[in-house]
């Protein structure tokens, strides 16, 4: 019987431990990392998707506080009424215009008769026929100026949304002419438009780091051309993402339009350099790895699991603890070796944090006033949420000083919106200043009025903090001749505190700190009063 050499088994048994080790690698590789991979990718595509939905509403969010800085106020509302040439002269020259980035901006009286319009391109201060906003009649979806009109008088009424038009998508807001104090009844309507082309479309691609399309699927041209996209995109997967090469994935979604259909296609275009670079690695990882198996037979078994199965089992387990991260989470780098692996590790550890913090300034842009850089509205409302939890909870003190720029219509008024900007942003950062221990937050509560929440400070402490805020921004000295109490730009502080109980609510507090500070306005401003929380109906002046 003829034997087999050692060489021969030993060849063979090389041979079939180098296959072997192929075959479980690929497996590892094609079962286990490049699926995880792909599914980071569609995470990230759904992510790009929601950054950038977030980023056109927060632009249609900022031209809504537009429109509600123009309707309500009593000049507007004077000039539906008379046509005032001055105001038209002051306010809506194409300098003005031009600067807030509006392509459309028309009011309306109540029956549709338009009372002053203007559609134009001022990127290259061309005039604009919209067929969908005429300037001799009613906006052709005539539906939204009687929904304007109906929709109440405060700050949130009106009617916003995405309008199709021959030159675009426009974002829309169109909002009641009331009072500056939003009282009614409404003169008229205030309708202001912008195209997402040109400058608008270049700063929200900016703004959302990635390359994107918008397609107007009433276009019978656009929806033809995608009518195979939008088929696959349902209630059950309202995010479609298709790869359209090795290099690119696109991702699609549908938007809703001013008649709430889901007429708008959002097209991203996502780069999958990642993906490719994981190839190319285990590419050449493979070729180093089968070569040392052949000189060093003895160490195989050691080098494949030192050197490949335990760093791709690592960086697996990195990326599945990656994606089940939360968002408040810090992220770490992955502790591999410094070989190919570890590259590819470190790459995949920057780019997620690239995403997370492109994530973190779109949160911090939808907390942040974009006047004045304090918190707004809703940075307030989560953070007092916190704080009282843990105030009722712990039973430690908590003040609330409301703040009101006095006499600041007459500022307006007179000096014009611009220095009017320029006030409030001093004021903030004098009221900022003011309000400087760690966990003290100061907020932009809306137009001229700030609202501060002081943790674990008392009553007496609020009110001292209150006073030195009014110091601070008498201090500023900011020339104000047309105010009746004093020659500067002042303030009037309301300030309530106490330790919370589980019967209280922090709306009730905010109402005693609006009320305190109603009454420092009348007993002459520029001065800071406060109020006792009480559980009866008036709380009582200490």
């Amino acid at each position: 019987m003829k034997t087999l050499s050692l060489w021969f088994k030993f060849g063979a048994s090389l041979a079939f431990s180098i296959i072997s080790m192929a075959i479980l690698l690929a497996v590892v590789v094609l079962t286990k990392l490049l699926p995880a991979v792909e599914d980071l990718e569609g995470q990230r595509a759904r992510i790009e998707v929601d950054r950038i939905t977030g980023a056109i509403f927060y632009e249609l969010e900022t031209l809504n506080q537009i429109n509600l800085d123009w309707s309500a106020w009593d000049d507007s509302y004077q000039f539906v009424l008379n046509r005032d040439p001055s105001f038209i002269n002051s306010n809506l020259n194409d300098e003005s215009l031009a600067n807030l980035g509006l392509h459309a901006v028309i009011y309306y009286r109540p029956d549709g008769e338009i009372v002053w319009g203007k559609t134009w391109d001022f990127d290259a201060g061309l005039d604009m026929h919209i067929e969908e906003l005429p300037l001799d009649k009613a906006p052709v979806p005539g539906f939204i100026l009687s929904l304007a009109l109906s929709s109440g008088t405060d700050k949130d009424a009106g009617y916003t949304g995405l309008l199709q038009t021959q030159y675009g998508l426009m974002l829309i807001t169109l909002k009641p002419v009331l009072h500056s104090d939003l009282s009614g009844p409404p003169a008229g309507g205030l309708l202001l438009g912008r195209l997402i082309t040109g400058s608008v479309l270049m700063k929200l691609q900016q703004a959302a780091g990635v390359p994107f399309d918008l397609y107007m699927l009433g276009n019978p041209e656009q929806r033809m051309m995608h009518q195979s996209v939008v088929a696959k995109i349902t209630n059950e997967f309202p995010i479609y993402v298709k790869k359209a090469s090795a290099t690119k994935l696109l991702c699609y979604a549908l938007l809703p339009d001013l008649y709430s259909d889901l007429a708008i296609l959002l097209e991203v275009n996502i780069s999958r350099e990642f993906f490719r670079l994981v190839s190319n690695a285990f590419t050449e990882f493979s070729f180093y790895m089968g070569a040392a198996i052949v000189l060093v037979m003895l160490v195989f078994a050691f080098l494949i699991y030192s050197f490949v199965i335990a760093p791709l089992a690592d960086l697996k387990n990195y990326v599945l603890w990656v994606k089940n991260l939360p968002d408040d989470e810090a992220l770490r780098a992955p502790r591999l070796n410094q070989d190919e692996i570890g590259i590819i590790g470190d790459m995949f550890y920057r780019l997620v944090g690239q995403m997370r913090d492109q994530s973190a300034q779109l949160r911090d842009l939808s907390l942040t006033d974009p006047l004045t850089g304090l918190a707004n509205r809703r940075a307030f409302d989560q953070y007092m949420t916190e704080q009282w939890k843990f105030c009722v909870s712990r039973s430690c003190p908590l003040s609330i000083i409301v703040c009101d720029v006095d006499s600041f219509k007459k500022y307006n008024d007179n000096y014009g919106h611009a220095m009017g900007d320029s006030v409030l942003k001093e004021v903030a950062c004098a009221l900022s200043k003011s309000a400087n221990k760690r966990y003290d937050l100061t907020a932009r509560y809306g137009g001229e009025e700030f609202i501060i929440v002081l943790p674990s400070t008392t009553y007496e402490q609020g009110m001292a903090v209150a006073e030195r805020m009014c110091e601070s921004v008498r201090d500023l000295q900011i020339p104000h001749h047309y105010a009746s109490h004093s020659k500067w730009v002042t303030i009037s502080c309301g300030v309530t505190g106490g330790i919370p109980g589980e019967e209280d609510s922090p709306d009730d507090w905010i109402a005693w700190a609006d009320q305190a500070m109603y009454m420092a306005k009348n007993r002459g401003r520029d001065q800071a009063a406060r109020v006792r929380p009480s559980n009866g109906m008036a709380p009582a002046d200490a």
